[in-house]
């Protein structure tokens, strides 16, 4: 079993899943309940996660997240660049949208 994606988006996490679940790719939700764990852990550490069953399985699962990922409008959209934080002044890199330090959520037209 593997991890191979992890968002604070919980409506992509699942369109995520729905998608590799009917290319045959088996895969479960980890963390989908942890939100409320956010100050006390890291935000970062509480977002929803993807594993696939069969590792034989995660480079297939990786290409196709890949390329919805580009694919996406929504998402395209909003990728963000190198950003510093607002609040605490940590440089983050994309594609992250949440601070690792202080867990900011960076907004694209900040």
């Amino acid at each position: 079993m593997r991890r191979i994606y992890s968002t604070h988006d919980g409506a992509m996490i699942h369109y995520v899943q729905q998608v590799l679940n009917s290319e045959g790719i088996e895969c479960i939700l980890k963390n989908q309940y942890l939100a409320g764990g956010a100050g006390e852990l890291p935000p970062i550490d509480c977002w929803p996660e993807l594993w696939v069953l069969e590792d034989d399985n995660s480079e297939a699962a990786l290409n196709i997240i890949h390329a919805i990922l580009n694919e996406w409008p929504a998402h395209a959209a909003t990728q963000p660049t190198h950003w510093q934080c607002p609040r605490c002044g940590t440089d983050n890199e994309p594609p992250f949208l949440t601070c690792w330090q202080c867990g900011y959520e960076h907004e694209c037209n900040d």
